[in-house]
């Protein structure tokens, strides 16, 4: 659906457009190029549409359908857990130089620590959350696996016909790809 959506549109409409208007003006009959003229401005104003009315809703039906890998937060707050570890060291620096007094320095030295270790707290709690989700995934796997060889090991005593365990293989099957892909997004770094 987003590709049919968001796909390329408007080439082959224009090319055609083009063709035949060039084999109705090729006689050269006034009225007839006149139409062509009508024929290229309806072209290009519904292409222009088209255009625009994509540009703006892309972006939303990404998001709707669920197609936009979202960063990684816990690379986030490293990132902010590391700057602020630099911040603090620069800090200790300028200290130890005879820069900075030692009463602003004590201040905000407490306000740099405190903030990191927060964002460690926070960073664990992250870390914590993406490995429960990631062993609940791979259980789930395990789960729809096991029914899948339930239902091979039904087909191949007899008790279930090959329609039916064709169905339920396919249907099993594409739940065990969604669980990997979303296993495999996790382990990358992404949260969905």
């Amino acid at each position: 659906f987003f590709v049919s959506w968001a796909g390329v549109k408007g080439v082959a409409s224009a090319a055609l457009a083009a063709i035949a208007v060039s084999a109705i003006t090729s006689n050269e009959i006034p009225s007839f190029e006149e139409i062509g003229r009508v024929i290229n401005g309806i072209i290009f104003i519904v292409l222009m549409v088209s255009l625009f009315l994509q540009g703006l809703t892309t972006p939303f039906l990404a998001q709707r359908l669920d197609l936009v890998e979202k960063q990684d937060a816990a690379m986030e707050i490293t990132a902010r857990r590391d700057a602020t570890r630099q911040a603090l060291l620069r800090l200790v620096d300028l200290y130890t130089e005879g820069k900075v007094e030692s009463s602003i320095y004590l201040r905000l030295k407490a306000e740099l620590e405190e903030e990191i270790f927060n964002l460690e707290d926070e960073l664990k709690r992250l870390i914590s959350e993406k490995q429960s989700r990631i062993q609940e995934l791979e259980l789930r796997e395990f789960v729809l696996q096991a029914k899948l060889d339930s239902f091979r090991k039904q087909y191949e005593s007899g008790k279930i016909d090959e329609a039916t365990f064709e169905n339920q293989r396919t249907e099993l099957e594409a739940e065990i790809e969604e669980v990997q892909t979303r296993i495999r997004s996790l382990k990358r770094g992404y949260s969905r």
